[in-house]
């Protein structure tokens, strides 16, 4: 090998096909491989207690990260820093949002919209004022798994005790935009969340 080419990019060495190293053919994170589950449906809504919601385009939201702003102590002009003892905004919960396409079954209803809006009723009904304790308008749990290609879960976030947290989008009505369709966009607050992927050792 001439000299200045160790650790160049090439077909040989991409997928670390030298001498005593097994050779990989690893796959990427596909953001569009990934499912929505409702588990635990509220009694007040006719549906099935799991359901896959149909429609799903996006979920945003998912930023569970959080690391505390490093510390500093001072001693004569001297610095040393320290990992913070809290996350700066201490968030025990979140809020997933999710963006759904909407059509039409057989008996022209938007049985997807109908389904949320059917939910948030429970939360706070707007025709009639009439609100739902807690125990009656939550949902256990959303699923979402991340797959790769083949269907192998590596990752599944499950959010906890969840409720419709902002009214659905509304329709906006347009007589010049004949090639828009209606998405729905959706927030659910959850109180709590599991995240567990595939190889991570959480201690």
């Amino acid at each position: 090998m001439a000299k200045g080419l160790q650790g160049t990019a090439h077909f040989r060495n991409w997928h670390g096909s030298k001498p005593g190293i097994r050779e990989r053919d690893d796959e990427p994170l596909y953001q569009n491989l990934f499912s929505a589950q409702l588990i635990g449906i509220p009694a007040g809504i006719s549906a099935d207690k799991v359901i896959t919601i149909e429609g799903i385009q996006k979920i945003s939201g998912l930023d569970f990260e959080q690391t505390p702003t490093p510390v500093e102590q001072t001693y004569k002009g001297a610095k040393r820093s320290y990992a913070g003892a809290l996350p700066d905004n201490g968030k025990t919960f979140t809020d997933i949002k999710l963006s759904v396409a909407v059509n039409l079954n057989d008996e022209t209803e938007a049985y997807v919209y109908n389904f949320f809006r059917e939910w948030a009723n429970l939360v706070w009904h707007p025709l009639t004022g009439e609100m739902q304790l807690k125990k009656d308008y939550i949902a256990q749990s959303i699923m979402i798994s991340m797959y790769n290609r083949v269907g192998t879960v590596y990752r599944r976030v499950l959010g906890h005790k969840i409720f419709p947290s902002a009214p659905i989008n509304s329709f906006e009505l347009d007589y010049a935009q004949g090639n828009s369709l209606y998405q729905m966009e959706i927030q659910l607050r959850c109180d709590y969340w599991d995240d567990v992927s595939r190889g991570l050792v959480e201690k």
